[in-house]
């Protein structure tokens, strides 16, 4: 097929029978074992690249952590943090859990920056960066296992720490029974598929320890706080008439509203009562 302009070609993966899931309900643990063994692959094949072709283009190592960007994260911080506080106190968290999290959220931009700087001394790989149920498709067998996981929408790629990928995952998309009850387990069974695939790869730098992982995500788990605060709540709203982006990336007063309105849904708060605690037991909000 010949064009005079340049053109974006999709495919509708629905017609080779790929679907997602529910968002609302979440994934099963088995759905959850075949995107992170996907997603392994992935930074495996993205740091393999580097090793052999050089770093990626700046845009893809910054992404929007940048300097000239710094207002623009600061308003968004805002226009979710102020609504978030104000909801909270209603969750029944302990006083000092309450002050602790406020305090958290006033430093929020420069955790921003903090995070999106790479340590060229850990493993980095190319994040998808928007990594939830709905930015991924499933084939299914007859069985009702999973035949294979298909990776849409990278709209917001960055080369850096896979604890924002992670996050995001595992934040937002599992089922609750057993979102931070198999975290762990979760984190384990990613870095066994990492460090199988960096291995075929035959990947010929020292691939990080688990306990190294475990210490990135740790460094780097204000991504956790911000899955959240912010995608949780996109994730369980059911669908609503004010659901659109304008809503969810602005500061108006409807804006807030609808903001207010998701952080008071049942299943929101359900999960961010047991979510925040957990975040502060781990010191991953400190």
């Amino acid at each position: 097929m010949t064009t005079k302009c340049d053109y974006i070609l999709l495919e509708d993966l629905r017609t080779r029978g790929y679907k997602n899931a529910e968002r609302t309900v979440g994934l099963e643990q088995f759905e959850v074992e075949a995107v992170l063994k996907k997603l392994a692959q992935w930074h495996a094949a993205s740091a393999k690249r580097v090793t052999d072709l050089g770093e990626y283009e700046q845009g893809l190592r910054e992404s929007y952590f940048t300097p000239e960007h710094l207002k623009v994260i600061e308003g968004f911080n805002m226009s979710f943090t102020v609504p978030f506080l104000e909801c909270m106190q209603k969750y029944g968290l302990e006083p000092g859990n309450l002050l602790l999290i406020s305090d958290y959220t006033s430093r929020l931009t420069d955790l921003y920056m903090e995070f999106g700087a790479n340590d060229p001394e850990e493993l980095n790989v190319l994040n998808h960066g928007d990594f939830w149920c709905n930015n991924f498709m499933f084939k299914y067998k007859e069985s009702g296992e999973v035949e294979d996981v298909c990776f849409v929408d990278f709209q917001l790629p960055k080369y850096g720490t896979p604890a924002q990928d992670l996050f995001c995952l595992l934040i937002t998309s599992p089922k609750f029974d057993i979102k931070l009850k198999k975290f762990d387990y979760f984190i384990e069974y990613y870095y066994r598929q990492l460090v199988e695939h960096l291995a075929l790869l035959k990947y010929n730098q020292n691939a990080p320890t688990l306990s190294q992982l475990r210490d990135n995500l740790h460094k780097n788990s204000l991504w956790a706080f911000i899955c959240a605060q912010r995608m949780l709540p996109i994730v369980l709203m059911p669908p609503d008439v004010g659901s659109n982006i304008g809503n969810v990336m602005g500061d108006s007063e409807e804006a807030s509203a609808f903001k207010r309105k998701m952080f008071q849904s049942p299943a929101y708060v359900e999960q961010i009562k047991a979510i925040l605690p957990w975040l502060i037991q781990r010191s991953f909000i400190r």
